[in-house]
């Protein structure tokens, strides 16, 4: 995966997040919650997706690590 992939990729996940985020508390909103509830939600959701975002960090960077081990990538081919 290229440098340029992975930042875009970064970009688009952190748009959908945003988005989601905007939804729910507007939803919400709609509906008729209380400013505590659509919190409430907001926050389970955002804490319901850090592992997933830990483990996918994990693997990236050990992938990473083993292919700077490897001698694939150096450290100034991953500079910006």
């Amino acid at each position: 995966m290229t440098l340029t992939l992975a930042i875009v990729l970064t970009v688009l996940t952190h748009v959908a997040f945003v988005g989601s985020r905007m939804t729910i508390a507007l939803y919400g909103i709609q509906l008729g919650a209380t400013p505590l509830t659509v919190a409430a939600v907001v926050t389970a959701v955002a804490v319901i997706t850090i592992p997933s975002a830990s483990t996918v960090l994990d693997k990236m960077s050990i992938v990473t690590a083993a292919a700077q081990l490897a001698g694939r990538i150096t450290y100034a081919s991953i500079a910006l």
